[in-house]
């Protein structure tokens, strides 16, 4: 860590996120001293310290990068971008407003673009009934909420609590933590809401970071340890910690490289890692039938009734 913003990783500071740019510049969030923008290969800081978001629950909570290199901000007051030429932040006021005047929170939780180049964003906090999901358009400045939890009649019996969101084609995807995935098809003409548990094959329902890789897979961390979800196959596969090395740090926050094809997993004073293109699952079977007897009767492959 450069000597230069070492200190704004150390405790207290109240760490949140830091994110590395196209521009090869580092945004680092914090509570203590807000948001800090240091220059890697200049070596300097571009934006100083208790600027932007340094006042309480104004924190920067996660960055989002977007097809045309915008950084957008997910903040727990609302969401912002970065003008990437000045350097300034403005705050994306036509949605925040209708957050506020339809009664959602304004804590930004996750940040994902579709292939429009539609912003999709969940807002939530603390399960305190007051989640949504919203899509903006840039260009038009249009918002449209996609999901109201305090005046849904489907989500009437549960409290939500939105961690992370991914576009996949015509579909958007939720982690609701401790009750799975929301699958959400066709969000923008008639959304239909499905829940994707343990019936559905995932190992674990208490799921947080969603991450998409350039196939059809979505990659979810959970209590137990990683799963893939193939959105075409609608077909989960499931990576337990004990089996795969992975470490044991419940619910690892997950980073994606596009260079490399490595999924990065945070661990208890370790990053873990593997190559999701390369991985290989054995299947050595501990056990063998060589035949199977129901009431004193053999059984055979092909028979569909017992004699």
């Amino acid at each position: 860590i450069p000597a230069a913003v070492a200190k704004y990783f150390q405790p207290p500071t109240n760490f949140w996120d830091v994110f590395i740019d196209k521009n090869n510049t580092a945004w680092i969030a914090t509570g203590q001293y807000g948001l800090v923008g240091y220059h890697v290969s200049k070596k300097q800081i571009i934006v100083p310290e208790k600027k932007y978001f340094h006042k309480d629950w104004e924190w920067v909570n996660g960055f989002f990068e977007d097809s045309k290199d915008g950084i957008w901000l997910q903040t727990f007051n609302g969401l912002f971008k970065i003008d990437k030429t000045t350097n300034e932040i403005t705050e994306v006021q036509e949605l925040n407003r209708v957050l506020e005047s339809e009664g959602l929170s304004k804590s930004i939780m996750g940040i994902d673009e579709d292939e429009n180049g539609n912003i999709w964003i969940i807002s939530d906090y603390a399960g305190k009934g007051k989640a949504g999901i919203a899509m903006y358009a840039p260009g038009t400045k249009k918002v449209n909420i996609i999901l109201n939890e305090h005046k849904s009649e489907l989500f009437r019996n549960q409290t939500l609590e939105l961690r992370s969101i991914v576009c996949k084609k015509d579909k958007i995807y939720v982690t609701d933590f401790s009750n799975g995935m929301l699958s959400i098809t066709d969000p923008l003409t008639q959304p239909i809401f499905s829940v994707l548990n343990r019936e559905q094959g995932v190992m674990d329902v208490y799921m947080s970071s969603l991450i998409k890789d350039t196939l059809d897979n979505i990659w979810i961390s959970n209590g137990i340890g990683i799963s893939s979800y193939n959105s075409s196959q609608h077909v989960f596969s499931n990576y337990p910690f004990y089996m795969f090395n992975l470490g044991n740090n419940n619910i690892p926050y997950l980073y994606l490289s596009r260079q490399s094809n490595y999924l990065y997993l945070g661990q208890d004073n370790a990053i873990n890692y593997f190559n999701i293109y390369a991985l290989q699952v054995k299947n050595d079977a501990a056990l063998v039938f060589t035949g199977i007897k129901l009431f004193n009767k053999e059984y055979t492959t092909g028979k569909k009734y017992l004699a």
